[in-house]
């Protein structure tokens, strides 16, 4: 599965299962050893939080 790439957002990364997605929202939320980052649709919907230190920047 992939979640399109829209060039309105500033930063895409690419999760290590092969999903796409935008760092749409600058907010972090620190737990558990990881810095959470909220990752948004191409609707900008949330797709989920995800580790940052699990997602390569593309762009």
């Amino acid at each position: 599965m992939q979640i399109p790439i829209l060039s309105s957002y500033s930063i895409v990364g690419s999760l290590s299962n092969g999903y796409i997605g935008y760092l749409y929202d600058p907010r972090e939320i620190n737990a558990n050893g990881y810095t959470w980052v909220p990752i948004r649709k191409s609707d900008g919907t949330l797709w989920g939080w995800v580790a940052k230190q699990y997602i390569t920047i593309i762009g």
